[in-house]
């Protein structure tokens, strides 16, 4: 499934797995703030989970942009060369084009990319 949305050719699937799998483990803990809901917002600043997630969405995010921006590189050297391998088409490839026909309608940012990267079901 992730074949599907990365493609073949990515250095970063092992790195973007095991961040996935680091989310999964922090939100399957234990939190205070789970006992008493109604004391959440007093008792967010002191979570360690709070802080275990932001540093999550970080890693994720850095993970996610350097594999749009390896596949953007890519794909403009193979334009630019006598291209005759076969270029597969996967969900990351269609998106990048999208935002590079530059439809005034519906703008796609590199932000957007990522978002529907992560809420793909065939991740």
């Amino acid at each position: 499934m992730l074949r599907a949305a990365l493609g073949q050719k990515t250095d970063d699937k092992a790195a973007f797995v095991k961040v996935v799998q680091e989310g999964i483990q922090n939100v399957s803990v234990f939190d205070i703030a789970d006992i008493y809901p109604s004391m959440k917002s007093l008792l967010l600043p002191f979570s360690r989970l709070r802080r275990k997630v932001e540093n999550h969405h970080e890693k994720m995010d850095r993970i996610l942009g350097k594999i749009v921006d390896d596949r953007r590189r890519d794909n403009a050297a193979k334009n630019n060369s006598d291209g005759d391998e076969k270029h597969i088409e996967d969900l990351l490839n269609v998106l990048l084009k999208f935002q590079d026909s530059g439809s005034p309608e519906l703008p796609i940012t590199n932000d957007n990319i990522k978002a529907v990267l992560m809420v793909s079901p065939n991740l």
